[in-house]
This record gives structure tokens, sequence and C-alpha cells, in this order.
């Protein structure tokens, strides 16, 4: 009987430290995290977007479209980071619209481990 009590306990103390495993991979997981920004004013737009490629960004080429009658600017910017600092580069990039007088209009962010996919 002692055996099986050892036997349980062992299985159960090997179960949860899977668990953690698990737990620890998941909090260190990457995203991709993208992030959208606007101005009437291309040159806000393009000084921003060196300032993101410098700062280690993907950022897609200025998009014009007509908004309210007037012409407006906007860029997407991309990087993968931990999940962990997802307020972190929100905070970042409010700084980086104000710093170049911009809109900042939020972010969206996927996955980048398939293999272990992370719900947000």
């Amino acid at each position: 009987m002692y055996r099986y009590v050892l036997l349980l306990a062992f299985v159960l103390v090997a179960g949860c430290s899977n668990q953690t495993n698990t737990i620890q991979k998941n909090s260190s997981a990457t995203i991709a995290l993208e992030q959208y920004y606007f101005s009437g004013i291309v040159e806000r737009i393009n000084q921003l977007s060196t300032k993101l490629l410098a700062d280690g960004y993907k950022v897609s080429a200025p998009v014009s479209y007509e908004h309210e009658g007037s012409t407006e600017y906007s860029i997407y910017s991309t990087k993968e980071i931990p999940k962990g600092q997802i307020v972190v580069e929100d905070q970042k990039a409010a700084r980086y619209a104000d710093e170049f007088d911009v809109g900042y209009d939020g972010n969206g962010f996927v996955p980048v481990d398939t293999e272990n996919p992370v719900i947000i």
C-alpha cells in the first residue's frame, strides 16, 4: 500500500511540473504585434516610419485615402515581442504618436508559436 501512495505522489508531482513548464513556456511566447498610425501630413508619417525602422520594427509603405474630405496617410508597424510586453509597446506607440504628432489607433496581435498558441 505504501508503494502505491508513493507512486501516486510521484505521478502527481511529475504532472504538476509539466504544467508549470507549459505555463512558463506560454508566458515567454512571442507574438507579432501590429500597430496603426495615421496623419493628414505625409512628412510626419515618413518621419515616424524612419524612427520605427531604426527601432527594429517592420513598417508598411504609407497608404493615402480620402477621409472626411481630406487626404489621410497611414502606416502599419509590426514587431515580434514577448507576450508580456504588449502594454509596454502600446505605451511606446502612444509616445511615438505624441512625438510625431500623428494619430495612433491601437494594435492587433497574433501568436507566433503555432505549436503552442497563446490565448490572450
